[in-house]
């Protein structure tokens, strides 16, 4: 009859609406899934190319932004990572070149110890003192120049007995203070060999 008939073609309109919803719900949202991955893509390209200097958005998708947020706590791990490993290769070039300005400066100086060594025996100069404090400065100058690279100096391998080198430059320093020429000019020849060594171990470091 024509009331069944309207009934059934009202449930067939009813069945096609509902079919179309769902299917534009279902095309709405895979373009906000696409939308959403794609900005996940981008995340991940721009942390696997360490450009790390961006803010992670979070998303209205649940497991979506739990991913950002493991991505987020990546990102900071990496940057961190990456800024010390930095720092401390900054570190190890400033210690290079100090290394390298130590090199030209031991071999000046040990030219100058023999030289003080002949003024203290008995051959005695007008500046003799000054020309001692000139070269007592360099010593110092030297000495927190290692103090400061022994990391460098020593990476790998001991090259430099830091025990044996403090001995050496505390006994000529005990000469020094008592002002007693003859003792000065023995520690010094002392401490000589002590210098040239540390100017071959820095060479071999900086080469």
């Amino acid at each position: 009859n024509a009331e069944g008939i309207l009934i059934v073609v009202v449930l067939f309109l009813f069945v096609l609406l509902l079919l179309a919803n769902a299917v534009l719900v279902s095309r709405t949202f895979a373009k906000v899934l696409k939308k959403r991955l794609q900005k996940l893509e981008r995340v991940t390209k721009k942390i696997a190319d360490q450009e790390l200097d961006f803010e992670i958005e979070a998303s209205d998708i649940r497991e979506i932004n739990t991913v950002m947020d493991s991505f987020e706590k990546m990102k900071r791990a990496l940057k961190e990572s990456l800024e010390q490993q930095w720092k401390l290769e900054q570190q190890k070039k400033e210690q290079m070149e100090a290394l390298e300005v130590l090199l030209e400066f031991n071999e000046r100086l040990v030219k100058n110890m023999h030289i003080i060594v002949k003024e203290l025996s008995g051959k005695r100069l007008d500046d003799t003192d000054k020309f001692l404090k000139s070269i007592v400065d360099a010593i110092n100058w030297e000495i927190q120049v290692v103090n400061g690279t022994m990391e460098v100096i020593n990476d790998g391998e001991e090259r430099l007995d830091k025990e044996a080198f403090n001995k050496a430059v505390s006994a000529l320093a005990e000469a020094i203070k008592a002002k007693d020429d003859a003792a000065m000019a023995a520690e010094f020849e002392n401490v000589i060999p002590v210098f040239e060594n540390l100017g071959e171990i820095v060479a071999k470091v900086v080469k």
